[in-house]
């Protein structure tokens, strides 16, 4: 078991990996304290995301790589994890609102399999600043190699109506809960395996509640694998980044 702090604990993550963040209402702020817990313990982490993110406040993160190539983003990662154990990157601006676009699924899997992180922590779905939604057919869009995978949906939807205030696709959203819709959709890389266990921590007791405060009102479910795929294991042992030239310095 990880002993990085409670809400890993919590969230039972063991050794290292990638673990990927889907649904609505707190995914950003799982992803950035789970990140701050894991990187105060001493352990390289990697926050990203294959959607997109608004960009990291300096509290979030110290470090932010933005680099549309992944080879790039590994030589200034290499860099910067000297003096910090906490990396963001994204591989450029996404429209005028300040949001960052993230990278492909098979460039998270590299990150990984460079060695340089033991977490990768992915924000892999995208719910518009709603509590809930309902999958579209390209969704979530989740890393090949992730060992976990989170689901969170925002607690302040309860009481509220299924509407566009409160759900990022309500019409779809009421068609799969109501059963009219078989199954849900799931997007070309919601691959989860076949072996694995599904917890949903509220109803894991106070201790796991406990771990979660602060990461909003959020109801947390965990999709764990257990394990890696054999060739993602076998790259992050033996593979190393893929070198290039350096064209912007890091972000501070």
């Amino acid at each position: 078991m990880c002993d990085a702090g409670p809400l890993s604990r919590a969230l039972m993550l063991r050794d290292s990996g990638i673990v990927s963040i889907v649904g609505a209402g707190g995914k950003t702020t799982l992803m950035f304290r789970l990140a701050r817990e894991l990187s105060g313990a001493g352990h390289k982490v990697l926050t990203t995301t294959t959607t997109k993110v608004m960009m990291p406040t300096s509290h979030q993160a110290r470090v932010v790589i933005i680099e549309a190539r992944p080879a790039e983003v590994l030589e200034k990662a290499r860099s910067a994890l000297v003096r910090e154990h906490h990396v963001f990157a994204g591989s450029g601006p996404h429209g005028s609102q300040g949001k960052i676009s993230g990278f492909e699924p098979e460039a998270i899997d590299a990150f990984w399999a460079s060695g340089l992180f033991r977490w990768v922590l992915v924000e892999a779905d995208g719910a518009a600043q709603r509590p809930l939604k309902a999958p579209a057919a390209h969704e979530p869009v989740i890393p090949i190699d992730s060992r976990w995978v989170i689901a969170v949906a925002g607690m302040d939807a309860i009481g509220r109506p299924l509407d566009d205030a409160s759900v990022f696709r309500p019409g779809l959203y009421c068609s799969i809960v109501s059963g009219h819709v078989h199954p849900p959709p799931r997007g070309r890389n919601a691959r989860l395996p076949s072996r694995g266990s599904a917890l949903s921590f509220p109803q894991q007791g106070r201790r796991a509640r406990a771990a979660l405060r602060g990461t909003k009102d959020s109801a947390v479910s965990l999709w764990r694998t257990g394990q890696q795929t054999q060739q993602g294991r076998d790259r992050h042992r033996h593979g190393g980044p893929t070198r290039g030239g350096v064209s912007r310095p890091v972000m501070p």
